[in-house]
């Protein structure tokens, strides 16, 4: 199981985040970034945190399940 993927995402006083259809979206005091979301993994935007869970168990999908989670934890930061 993905150690970097089971983190949760707090999210900063000050940053907007969205999600259109296969892009993250963020946008704080020093511009916006975005960030791609595979088909494998799903994006839940709670209030102040942002979670992103495999949809299967598979290798593949645990991998991007990752990587996932740390470009959008990047494009907040």
């Amino acid at each position: 199981m993905s150690r970097v993927g089971q983190a949760i995402i707090n999210i900063p006083e000050g940053v907007e985040v969205k999600k259109v259809d296969n892009q993250f979206l963020a946008k704080g005091t020093k511009g916006e970034l975005c960030a791609p979301i595979s088909e494998t993994v799903e994006v839940i935007i709670d209030q102040k945190v942002v979670k992103v869970e495999p949809k299967d168990k598979s290798s593949r999908n645990k991998a991007l399940w990752g990587t996932t989670r740390a470009l959008i934890n990047n494009a907040i930061q």
